[in-house]
């Protein structure tokens, strides 16, 4: 595959990776559509089904991640 098809698959899976880490059902969904899957939403993102919007910002999540992975901590 040519370098674009690489970059573009690299950056499929890092999406991929982001969305198992930090995504969060829509609890919206689960109220309008109870036996539907709800979708998953990044931080930040609205609900394309019912319009709720993810409160949560990015560097607060990454900075909750880094907390509790150890990274960035005194030593």
């Amino acid at each position: 595959m040519g370098d674009m098809g690489d970059y573009f698959n690299d950056l499929k899976a890092a999406r991929k990776e982001d969305r198992a880490k930090f995504g969060v059902n829509c609890p919206q969904c689960r109220v309008v559509r109870p036996k539907a899957n709800p979708s998953i939403l990044l931080p930040g993102q609205r609900c394309k089904v019912d319009g709720y919007r993810d409160p949560r910002k990015w560097a607060e999540v990454r900075r909750a991640d880094s907390d509790n992975t150890g990274e960035g901590g005194a030593e």
